[in-house]
């Protein structure tokens, strides 16, 4: 995807987190991204996307043929706010370890300190951009 074609991504970059950084995003196989608050794990605020806005989110990460299986076809702006934030069991992450965390909360910390933006738009781990296909079959 070119520079030009890529997705509006600003919705997921507009949920709201902790303040303290104890929360992570996680998109589930229904389509919805959630915000996971790790101490109550609870979700915090959620949002439905666009076929075109899950394609976006999975390419900015490795290509997992697994992944684009689950997805195909799954667009979760018709997911109820019932679900979205009180999602079934099988769409719930499974908690990290303490370690993960601690890990976590320090990077967290380091990014506030040194003022980090995040860009909405950037690769993870500056990962080259994959190409998954989701169009159903």
């Amino acid at each position: 995807m070119s520079e030009q074609t890529r997705v509006d991504m600003s919705v997921v970059a507009g949920l709201k987190t902790e303040p303290n950084g104890r929360c992570f995003h996680s998109l589930g196989t229904d389509g919805v991204v959630r915000v996971w608050h790790f101490d109550t794990w609870e979700v915090i605020d959620a949002v439905g996307l666009s076929p075109a806005q899950i394609k976006e989110w999975l390419e900015r990460r490795p290509f997992d043929q697994a992944k684009e299986d689950k997805f195909r076809g799954v667009d979760g702006r018709g997911v109820s706010k019932e679900d979205m934030f009180n999602p079934p069991q099988e769409i719930i992450p499974e908690r990290p370890s303490q370690e993960f965390l601690d890990k976590h909360q320090q990077a967290v910390d380091e990014r506030k300190l040194n003022g980090f933006q995040g860009d909405p738009n950037a690769l993870a781990c500056n990962a080259k951009r994959s190409a998954y296909n989701l169009d159903p079959i």
